[in-house]
């Protein structure tokens, strides 16, 4: 490579992760900011009480000069024109708060006093934990702001490269099925085929027009969710025979799909949700099994009811869900890839609509691993009519 191109390739990492250097610039910056502002404001502490004793020298000093020359006794005790100071009997060395009051009173001192003094520095002891617990409090604050900046920045990225990778996708999921449709329609168009010879190519084309519907159905309904709330009609559902129905639609022949309804609750169940929003969710649950399963495409249909709530259970015989896939599927704009057999394609969006039109229905989706398949299960929990 050579010198031009390296620089051109740091160049572009430098703009691609120019956050992180801000990042740490800014935290850099922040660090000199508190550590200016605490240096200041504890020079300011120590000035001022500074100050406070640089007054009681000069009183001190004072009224020193004063009673030392005058020949009436200074009474003991607390000196009445400055209570800060006192008079009192003294034999030890003088200092600039201690002075002797010469020449008269040598056996006397004029002091401040021991509780005032133990005051001012009770005073500023209380004004160093106060600005030690600010400072703390300050910088605790500064960084939790730039950590939440700095993470909602990561998330924009990601949220970038995950919506350009769901464009991908989609247009991927849009022009294979019109690319095979287009192959379909020329064959057709340069030569003669036999009847034989058409089946398996409509079954082809019926196949990539129902993926085209499904795209076109989750779009659409996340759109519409997205503006409206009240946009699934509520209606009473018996779902054992909602589970029945659907899978004796006959385009669902078309994927070798067959059905297990061994484990129907006995008795009726109605709950309250819309037979439309139901339809997607199931065309989901369906399109996942037969895109990240086995060519022999197996449901394992299960109902049953618990408290306020309906439950219906679709397990497939594919090879289920990695523990890592389960912990995010359903994070907006992801899509799961499971390499089973080369089989990976598709626009990330099914499930998390699903779960959506679920949530608009009163109910919750949830998604695990099935211990009687193997597969994966998806169970559907919806509210009971009349509850």
């Amino acid at each position: 490579m050579a010198f031009k191109d390296k620089v051109q390739a740091v160049l572009r990492c430098i703009k691609y992760n120019i956050y992180h250097f801000v990042f740490i610039m800014t935290l850099f910056l922040m660090i000199l900011l508190v550590s200016w502002w605490a240096i200041s404001i504890k020079k300011s502490n120590s000035y001022q009480l500074m100050q406070e004793y640089q007054e009681l020298k000069y009183s001190i000093r004072y009224f020193k000069r004063s009673l030392g020359t005058n020949r009436d006794k200074p009474k003991i005790g607390t000196f009445q024109i400055d209570k800060k100071l006192e008079i009192a009997p003294f034999n030890g060395l003088e200092t600039a708060l201690v002075q002797y009051l010469h020449p008269y009173w040598s056996n006397l001192v004029i002091r401040a006093r021991p509780e005032y003094t133990a005051e001012i520095e009770n005073k500023y002891k209380l004004k160093s934990t106060e600005f030690m617990l600010e400072s703390f409090a300050l910088s605790l604050l500064l960084l939790i702001s730039i950590f939440m900046f700095y993470y909602l920045i990561i998330q924009e990225k990601k949220t970038v490269r995950e919506l350009s990778n769901l464009w991908r996708r989609m247009s991927h999921e849009v022009v294979t099925p019109i690319a095979g449709l287009k192959t379909f329609l020329e064959t057709l168009e340069t030569k003669p085929l036999k009847s034989k010879e058409i089946k398996p190519l409509l079954k082809l084309a019926q196949k990539q027009i129902e993926r085209q519907e499904l795209l076109s159905d989750n779009l659409l309904i996340g759109q519409l969710l997205h503006e409206r709330d009240e946009l699934l009609t509520r209606e009473t559902i018996e779902i054992n025979s909602f589970c029945k129905k659907y899978f004796q639609k006959s385009y669902r022949k078309l994927w070798n799909i067959s059905t297990d309804f061994e484990n129907l609750h006995p008795g009726e169940i109605y709950i309250k949700g819309s037979e439309e929003g139901l339809n997607v969710v199931f065309n989901n649950i369906i399109d996942n099994a037969i895109k990240y399963g086995s060519d022999d495409v197996k449901i394992t249909v299960a109902t049953n009811k618990t408290g306020k709530y309906g439950i219906i259970s679709l397990a497939d015989n594919g090879p289920g869900f990695k523990p890592e896939t389960l912990r995010s599927l359903f994070l907006s704009l992801r899509r799961n890839i499971q390499k089973i057999g080369g089989k990976h394609s598709g626009a990330g969006i099914g499930l998390l609509i699903s779960r959506k039109v679920i949530n608009k229905m009163g109910g919750d989706l949830n998604i695990g691993n099935s211990k009687k398949t193997g597969g994966a299960e998806i169970k559907i929990k919806l509210k009971l009519a009349g509850k």
